[in-house]
């Protein structure tokens, strides 16, 4: 079958029309046009497809192999139909949002030829690729998704000199276990040249600050990461921690560099290819300005008191809201029994990753109330239900401590603002065991900011 809707591959042979529009051609496009310009002109052409219509110089009618498809030299040569974003130091702060165009045939200008969504017409499995796994785009204030199977991450919509960032990217097709394939990576551009041979550049990130000074840092070789199952490369560095980083709203982005850059510069003299546009929006701030949580847990003899200091030490409001807590002893933490053999040890996800699993979905999920053993993945009732986790509404203590609102106002230098409120319940275990025996945990769940968080509190 030409079109496989399996793998999302066109292969050949392969027809171009049908009349109801089921032709293979139609399908792998998705478009049901009854003649073939219009198809090349309304189709939904993957542009980070290996295989694809392409324009050539001199309009040729057919490719130079024997059979008249595309060399790969040709393919190359042309960059895959694509205008990749290259630019230096001076010109990025314009061109770090520029996505990759595809430049399509048009009828009448350039030659129409199916034959370019096939590699040739002898190897028939490899084709036009018209799904990519690679899911583009920020998915929260720190993480995005781009290009080459890129992701990239950072502490969050706020960050400061020292804070962690990396990107991670696929240098190579792989084989034996992408899901689809015929796309693209920095490998196929080998042999390309006015310095667009991806193989050659490093894996690194450019931020640009709020006085439009352009920092790169850049370190592993592409060409170091495509062989066998080694086809995977990431930089993983800080924040530059001097005072010249400029505050204020910024972006980072994920890159590739000609040369290698393994400290950070303002100075960088060489090129920049930009990953189809991505990047993320930030706010650069004071190093150490985050919200910062501490917590104490008071066990007495009938009841327990959980006291939680809130700190501001950014240099702006942060909204908060959820603010969720979770009171476990240490051995419902543990998923096991204070005194063994009472209880169903070990049995499913237990409480935590109950909490971690739901917290992290998107939207984020938690329950409202007290967390029982038949709550979660594989906890059962016998021979008890058990109480493994005590919901703390902390939000509303917050508020109440914080003047009625949710909005934790900014610090002012050298004076953090912190909101110090307690939470009793009238109780000193659960029923995996005591407070006093074994270490209770706190997990607070919150949002700050936007910023999607979890803590997790062993009270000694």
């Amino acid at each position: 079958m030409p079109w496989n809707a399996n793998t999302h591959c066109l292969t050949w042979p392969f027809t171009k029309l049908g009349k109801d529009g089921q032709g293979d051609l139609q399908l792998a496009l998705h478009c049901t046009d009854k003649s073939e310009k219009d198809v090349f002109a309304n189709g939904v052409i993957n542009k980070m497809a290996k295989y694809k219509a392409q324009i050539l110089p001199g309009n040729p009618i057919a490719g130079s192999a024997a059979d008249r498809s595309l060399t790969d030299a040709e393919r190359v040569a042309f960059l895959y139909g694509l205008s990749v974003v290259k630019c230096g130091r001076l010109d990025y702060p314009s061109r770090y949002d520029e996505p990759w165009a595809y430049n399509r045939p048009v009828f009448r200008v350039n030659p129409l030829r199916p034959v370019d969504f096939v590699k040739n017409k002898s190897e028939q499995d490899v084709g036009y690729q018209d799904s990519t796994p690679w899911n583009a785009g920020a998915s929260s204030p720190g993480m995005l998704w781009t290009i080459f199977g890129g992701s990239m991450g950072v502490t969050g919509a706020q960050v400061a000199p020292g804070d962690r960032v990396y990107v991670n990217m696929q240098c190579k097709e792989n084989d034996e276990i992408d899901p689809y394939l015929g796309l693209l990576y920095p490998a196929d551009f080998a042999g390309a040249i006015n310095g667009f041979d991806l193989s050659t550049y490093y894996l690194g990130i450019a931020i640009i600050d709020a006085n439009d000074n352009v920092w790169i840092y850049s370190d592993p070789h592409i060409s170091d990461y495509l062989s066998g199952l080694n086809v995977y490369c990431g930089v993983d560095v800080t924040l530059p921690a001097t005072g010249l980083l400029a505050f204020g709203p910024a972006i980072i982005a994920p890159v590739l560099t000609s040369t290698r850059q393994d400290s950070w510069t303002l100075n960088y003299d060489g090129n920049i290819v930009n990953l189809d546009g991505a990047y993320l929006p930030v706010t650069i701030v004071q190093a150490g300005s985050h919200v910062k949580y501490e917590v104490e847990v008071n066990v007495g003899a009938n009841t327990t008191e959980v006291e939680v200091t809130v700190t501001n030490e950014t240099g702006s409001n942060v909204t908060i809201s959820p603010m969720v807590g979770y009171l476990l002893s240490g051995y419902a933490d543990m998923n096991e029994y204070e005194t063994p053999g009472t209880g169903p040890d070990f049995r499913g996800e237990g409480a935590r990753d109950y909490i971690y699993r739901r917290w992290n979905l998107r939207p984020p999920e938690y329950k409202q109330n007290d967390i029982y053993s038949h709550d979660w993945e594989g906890g059962y009732y016998q021979p008890i239900d058990a109480l493994a986790a005590r919901y703390l509404d902390l939000y509303a203590a917050f508020v109440a401590a914080n003047g009625g609102s949710n909005v934790l106002a900014p610090s002012s230098p050298g004076s953090p603002h912190a909101v110090t409120f307690t939470v009793q319940v009238n109780a000193t275990g659960d029923d995996f065991g005591s407070y006093s025996t074994e270490s209770p945990v706190l997990y607070i769940l919150s949002a700050e900011g936007g910023i999607i968080l979890i803590r997790q509190f062993v009270n000694q």
